[in-house]
């Protein structure tokens, strides 16, 4: 259900932080914020973690599909 789905968003939220304290050159870490993130549709901060994870590994699909998943959420449409 959709109830259970945000609830294991918010779980995989929690332990970011430390994580990301202890290898802030992970793109994994910001890649899997970036997707708790977008499950919560929180996209600003989505599209923020997406940035990262592509800054530190340019070539990762996951991150650049992330990426263009959240900036296609949290920008405006063009008119």
């Amino acid at each position: 259900s959709r109830a259970l789905f945000l609830r294991v968003s918010i779980v995989r939220l929690r332990p970011a932080p430390k994580a990301i304290a202890l290898d802030p050159n992970s793109a994994v870490y910001f890649s899997n914020r970036s997707a708790a993130y977008a499950a919560l549709e929180r996209w600003r901060e989505a599209l923020d973690d997406a940035v990262e994870a592509c800054s530190l590994k340019p070539d990762w699909v996951k991150a650049i599909y992330g990426l263009a998943a959240a900036a296609t959420a949290a920008l405006p449409p063009a008119d």
